[in-house]
């Protein structure tokens, strides 16, 4: 947690430096997103579903010709997967909050709508506090990699100045879980974070 925080530090230093932001435009933007990440091993109790939760953060545009630019980001966003027991008709959710940190290519034209595309590496800083429940075993603490890495893509639109509206879609590569024993599981798949978001922003 505090290699997290120090790259987390730096990273806001980055951000908030004024060399940084001077004759460079940056913005705020947030909203929900759908993980849709699914469960690496699911049991016939359980039945994994979509988790709606919520992502935000801070960008920093520095056009480099062409209608292109570069947007490095600074975002928290929230992962996991929900449950549903067939047996107690309940749900439980399993929370993995990120700090992540992509670094985008930013294509702009029609002075309204920009397509980005980039790599992303993710910090987890809160793992799943269950002690019981869904899949006990797979979710315990040192059974989760606190890095994901992945490719984020996203489109937006600028529908009043200085405002714009943006769809977001992240696909982690990385195993987030690893791999667990062999009981009562129904059969076994990679753990890969996936979300879809749509952000309302503000650029300065």
């Amino acid at each position: 947690m505090k290699k997290i925080a120090g790259l987390v530090l730096i990273a806001l230093l980055f951000f908030l430096s004024p060399g940084t932001a001077l004759g460079d435009h940056w913005g705020i933007k947030a909203g929900g997103t759908l993980s849709f990440s699914g469960d690496p091993e699911t049991s016939i109790i359980y039945i994994p579903s979509n988790r709606l939760a919520a992502r935000g953060g801070i960008f920093l545009n520095f056009p480099i010709g062409g209608g292109f630019s570069l947007q490095p980001e600074l975002s928290f966003s929230m992962k996991g997967v929900r449950y549903y027991n067939v047996y107690w008709r309940d749900t439980l959710t399993v929370t993995l909050n990120y700090i992540e940190i992509p670094v985008l290519l930013k294509m702009n034209f029609l002075k309204r709508v920009g397509i980005a595309l980039g790599p992303y590496i993710g910090f987890l800083i809160k793992t799943p506090p269950l002690d019981d429940g869904p899949n006990e075993w797979t979710w315990r603490e040192n059974r989760v990699r606190k890095i994901d890495a992945g490719i984020s893509a996203s489109l937006d639109y600028r529908f009043m100045k200085p405002f714009f509206v943006e769809l977001q879609f992240c696909q982690g590569f990385a195993n987030v879980v690893y791999s667990s024993n062999t009981d009562y599981r129904s059969f076994r798949k990679p753990f890969r974070n996936s979300t879809l978001s749509l952000l309302l922003g503000v650029i300065f």
